[in-house]
């Protein structure tokens, strides 16, 4: 799973950084393992690019891997049900 922010100025794409001061999380849906991912902003601060690993890497590699089983949300409903509040509960569950 890969995120990335970008703004496009004067036809050219810009990336943005994520920063605490501009939100608290990131929500990221991943449709073909139909899972929800809340991804704290502190943990990766500065940065315009944030990876998830899906499967361990075959070495046993972990210093460096963002596991997405860390970010998993519970989801008890489908995502497009999900109401604002239901988010910002689920989000507050996870600290």
């Amino acid at each position: 799973m890969y995120l990335k922010s970008t703004t496009r100025r004067n036809g050219k794409h810009v990336p943005n950084k994520y920063s605490s001061k501009d939100i608290d999380y990131i929500v990221a849906y991943c449709p073909e393992l139909n899972k929800l991912y809340s991804i704290p902003i502190k943990e990766f601060e500065g940065q315009n690019v944030v990876n998830l690993r899906i499967t361990p890497t075959k070495n046993g590699h972990t210093s460096t891997i963002n596991m997405a089983s860390k970010y998993e949300m519970k989801q008890t409903e489908a995502v497009y049900e999900y109401e604002e509040e239901n988010i910002i509960e689920e989000l507050e569950n996870t600290k």
